[in-house]
């Protein structure tokens, strides 16, 4: 019973409770996705200067946009739930160990092995994106997710294309092209944006990166991918995805690579 899905959204829900309240964990960046998606005409500084600063692609606040309708407690509640189910399919029955070992980590202070969990309660995306890499090595349009969330993580998709799979890589690509094309056609202005923000300001993040160069890390993360197709060990995917991430902030791809244990003796 412990390891199916229902013990960790009951868990998710509660600390979502929590967070709604007041009581505890401040939701840092669900505030910048509502900030952000309330005025999707200006999305970035000119300079980035502030860890609250909008810095996704436009996707994300493009998602959160229409959730307006609703008082943001309860957006906060069911975002945070549907992360800890991001964190269930990604890491199925140990999910809840990741949860438990969170909290010791933020109690005792130990960053490392709290980063998957203190990035739900952060509100990020990036655990959706990790269940999106796992799910790109079973549905190949779930591609979509972590390319138009992270960019990087979408090499998970190296899975089918080192096997060969092209049917499978090309559904993947179409599903980033169709995607991105609706986010573009509703702002085309918000993706200039984004990549002129990019040109100004990559590598002057206010927040800790890891010292690892993305120029170092990105190859790397290829090469453990491809390894992963043509030795069917899909496990290796989310370790090769998550050393892909442009921006890495301290060990954020932690976060991805917990998306292994999901696919352990797949």
């Amino acid at each position: 019973m412990l390891t199916g899905p229902l013990p960790v959204l009951v868990v998710g829900a509660v600390m979502a409770v929590a967070q709604a309240s007041g009581r505890a964990w401040d939701p840092i960046d669900a505030d910048q996705y509502w900030l952000a998606s309330s005025h999707l005409d200006h999305l970035y500084a000119y300079n980035w200067t502030s860890a609250t600063d909008y810095a996704s692609p436009p996707t994300i606040a493009q998602l959160w946009a229409p959730f307006h309708v609703l008082p943001f407690e309860v957006v906060l509640v069911a975002w945070i739930t549907f992360l800890f189910g991001c964190l269930w399919y990604a890491a199925r029955a140990w999910a809840l160990p990741i949860v438990v070992l969170g909290l010791v980590g933020i109690g005792t202070g130990i960053s490392d092995i709290s980063a998957p969990l203190a990035i739900i309660l952060l509100g990020n995306v990036s655990m959706l994106m990790t269940a999106g890499v796992v799910a790109t090595v079973r549905h190949p349009a779930a591609v979509a997710i972590p390319a138009l969330t992270k960019i990087g993580p979408g090499t998970a998709l190296g899975w089918h294309v080192f096997r060969r799979e092209w049917r499978a890589a090309a559904i993947g690509v179409a599903s980033c092209l169709v995607v991105f094309g609706i986010s573009f056609v509703l702002s085309p202005s918000a993706w200039i944006d984004w990549v002129g923000w990019i040109a100004r300001n990559y590598g002057s993040s206010p927040i800790p990166l890891l010292p690892i160069p993305f120029l170092i890390r990105f190859p790397v993360g290829v090469a453990i991918v491809a390894i992963a197709a043509r030795t069917d060990r899909r496990w290796l995917v989310p370790i090769g995805a998550g050393l892909c991430i442009p921006a890495d902030y301290g060990a954020g791809f932690l976060t991805v690579w917990v998306g292994s244990l999901g696919l352990l003796g797949q």
